[in-house]
C-alpha cells in the first residue's frame, strides 16, 4: 500500500492535511509536489485516500464501486443528537445519492437545464446582471465584490428560477449566513470546531423561512425549480411531510450560488494575475467563454470531493478496501502536467480542454445538473461588464480566502471599474 509516512519528506509534510490552514492558504505547491512523486495514496493519519490525476479522479468519479452516500456515520459527543439530524439532511440530498434514485430525480430535473430552457433564463439573467453592476458607480471608489456582487447576483438568480424571489428582496443576508453556516460544515464532515450546533440551528431556521415561503406560492410557481422538487420529493403542511423536499430546495439554492459566486470572483483574480487577459477579451469578445473555462481549470470553485467505497477497487496498482474513504482532488487534476501543458499557467487558448475539460463541475453521474446555467451567468456578465465599463482595476492586495477546505472561494475582493 502506498501510504503518507511511507512517500512524504518531512519538508512537506505540512500540506498534507487537507484541512490545515497552510493548505487552504495555498495548495499548489503540494499539488506540484504530488504530480513530480506520487500517484494514489493513503493519508495513515487522516485515515483516507488521496487522487490527484486526471485520469485518476475521472474514473473514479465514474466507477459505480464509489458511493456518495457517505452521511452515515455520526461522531461520538455531547453534539451527537444535533449531528445525527444534520446527517439525515444531508443524505436526502440529490447530491449524495446514487443509482436509480439519483437518476430519476436528475432524469426529471433535466429538462429545466437544457439549451432551450437556458434561453428563457437569459432575459432574467441580463436584468439582474445589468442591476448588480449598477453598484459600480463613476466616483465611488473601489467596491468590495463578494458582497456587493459576486454572491447578490447568483444568489437572486437562482431564488427567481426556483419562485422564491421575494425571499432575496428581504432575507438575502439570512441566506448568506445559512449558506456559509452550512458550507463550513459539508467543507469539514461535521469536524470544523464548534460547527455543528450552529448547522442544526441554520437547517431548521432555513426550513421555516421556506415552509412559510411555500405557503404564499406565486402565480406561476407550477414552472419552477421548486414545484418539479416538490413533484420529486412530496408536498405537505408540516416540516416532517415536507423534510426531504426542504432538505433538496436548501441543497439546490445554496449550489445554485455557491459555485458561481466563487467563480465570479476567481474570474476577477485571474484578471488581476494576468492583466494581459483584459485586452484581449475586449478585442474579441468570443473569447469569453474560453476565459471563464480557463479560470475553471486553474482555479476552481470546488477542489475536491469525497467518495466511499462500497467493494474493493484496484486502481493504479493500489487497492481501495471496502468502507474506505477517498478524497477526490479536482482542482490537483487540473492541473496535471501529463494532460494540461504549463499546467500552473493561465492561457486563453488551451485546445487540450476540448478533449479533456476541466473537473471542477464533476464527471459522470453527478456532473453538475446547474453547470451550463453558471456558464451563462458568467458570460453574460462578461459581456455586459466589458461594455460597461473601459477598466476593471482588481486590487489584488485586498484579497482574502474564505476558511473552507471544500470551496475555494474569496471572501474578499476590491475593483473600481471605469466608465
Amino acid at each position: 500500500m502506498n501510504t503518507l509516512s511511507s512517500l512524504r519528506s518531512p519538508e512537506t509534510a505540512i500540506h498534507y492535511n487537507v484541512l490545515s490552514d497552510e493548505f487552504r492558504a495555498n495548495p499548489y505547491p503540494t499539488f506540484q509536489w504530488w504530480h513530480k512523486n506520487e500517484g494514489i495514496f493513503y493519508d495513515d493519519q487522516q485515515k483516507y485516500w488521496i487522487a490527484f490525476k486526471y485520469d485518476t479522479v475521472r474514473k473514479l468519479l465514474r466507477d459505480p464501486a464509489l458511493t456518495v452516500e457517505r452521511y452515515v456515520e455520526s461522531p461520538s459527543g455531547d453534539e451527537l443528537v444535533y449531528d445525527e439530524k444534520i446527517r439525515e439532511m444531508l443524505s436526502i440530498w440529490m447530491l449524495n445519492n446514487d443509482g436509480e434514485r439519483h437518476k430519476q430525480a436528475r432524469n426529471s430535473l433535466i429538462p429545466l437545464f437544457t439549451t432551450r430552457a437556458l434561453a428563457d433564463y437569459e432575459a432574467l439573467i441580463r436584468e439582474q446582471v445589468a442591476s448588480a453592476l449598477d453598484v459600480f458607480q463613476a466616483g465611488k471608489g473601489a467596491t468590495e465584490i463578494y458582497q456587493e456582487v459576486a454572491f447578490p447576483l447568483p444568489a437572486k438568480i437562482i431564488m427567481s428560477i426556483m419562485g422564491l424571489g421575494e425571499l432575496t428582496e428581504h432575507r438575502l443576508r439570512d441566506l448568506q449566513r445559512y449558506s456559509d453556516v452550512i458550507s463550513t460544515y459539508v467543507g469539514s464532515a461535521g469536524r470544523a470546531p464548534g460547527c455543528i450546533k450552529p448547522t442544526y440551528d441554520v437547517l431548521m431556521e432555513f426550513c421555516d423561512l421556506l415552509m412559510e415561503s411555500l405557503a404564499n406560492r406565486p402565480v406561476n410557481f407550477d414552472q419552477t425549480l421548486t414545484a418539479r422538487l416538490i413533484e420529486i420529493y412530496g408536498d405537505g403542511t408540516t416540516r416532517e411531510e415536507l423534510h426531504a423536499t426542504l432538505s433538496n430546495i436548501i441543497l439546490f439554492i445554496v449550489s445554485g450560488f455557491e459555485t458561481t459566486t466563487n467563480l465570479i470572483l476567481n474570474t476577477f483574480m485571474a484578471l488581476a494575475k494576468n492583466p494581459d487577459i483584459e485586452g484581449s477579451l475586449r478585442e474579441n469578445p468570443g473569447l469569453i467563454d474560453s476565459f471563464v473555462e480557463e479560470t475553471l481549470r486553474i482555479y476552481p470553485p470546488v477542489n475536491r470531493t469525497a467518495r466511499k467505497a462500497r467493494e474493493a477497487i484496484e486502481i493504479d496498482g493500489v487497492c481501495i478496501s471496502p468502507q474506505d474513504l477517498v478524497i477526490l482532488f479536482m482542482g490537483a487534476a487540473n492541473r496535471d502536467p501529463d494532460v494540461f501543458p504549463e499546467p500552473d499557467s493561465f492561457k486563453l487558448m488551451r485546445p487540450e480542454l476540448k478533449e479533456n475539460q476541466a473537473l471542477s463541475f464533476g464527471y459522470g453521474p453527478h456532473l453538475c445538473i446547474g453547470r451550463m446555467l453558471s456558464l451563462l451567468e458568467l458570460r453574460i456578465f462578461y459581456q455586459e461588464l466589458l461594455t460597461r465599463f473601459s477598466s476593471l482595476n482588481v486590487d489584488i492586495d485586498t484579497l482574502k480566502w474564505r476558511d473552507n477546505s471544500i470551496f475555494k472561494g474569496i471572501q474578499a475582493l476590491e475593483a473600481s471599474p471605469l466608465v
